[in-house]
C-alpha cells in the first residue's frame, strides 16, 4: 500500500474526492489532451495534489485545475472530455 502526503489544508478537494482534468484540443497527445477523472489521494507540495486516476495512472496536479468530476469546464474553451451540451 502506498502512503501519500497530506492533502494541504487550504486545498477545496479532500481525500477520497472525485476530481477531473478536463482536455484540450491544442495540448500534445496525452492526459492534458483527453482529461481525466480520479480520487485524490494526497498532497503534494503547498498547491498540488496527488490523484489517482480512472485510467490507472497516478498524477500530481495544481488544484485550480481541477474541478469536481462531472463539472462543466468555466472557460469559454470547449474541453474534450465532456459531451457537448451536457451540463
Amino acid at each position: 500500500m502506498t502512503t501519500y502526503p497530506p492533502v494541504p489544508p487550504r486545498s477545496p478537494f479532500q481525500v477520497g474526492a472525485r476530481v477531473q482534468l478536463h482536455g484540450y484540443a491544442g495540448c500534445p497527445r496525452g492526459p492534458r489532451r483527453d482529461g481525466w477523472r480520479g480520487t485524490v489521494v494526497g498532497g503534494f507540495g503547498t498547491s498540488a495534489l496527488w490523484v489517482a486516476t480512472d485510467g490507472g495512472f497516478d498524477a500530481v496536479e495544481d488544484w485550480p485545475a481541477l474541478t469536481v468530476e462531472g463539472e462543466r469546464e468555466k472557460t469559454a474553451v470547449r474541453c474534450t472530455c465532456c459531451p457537448a451540451g451536457a451540463a
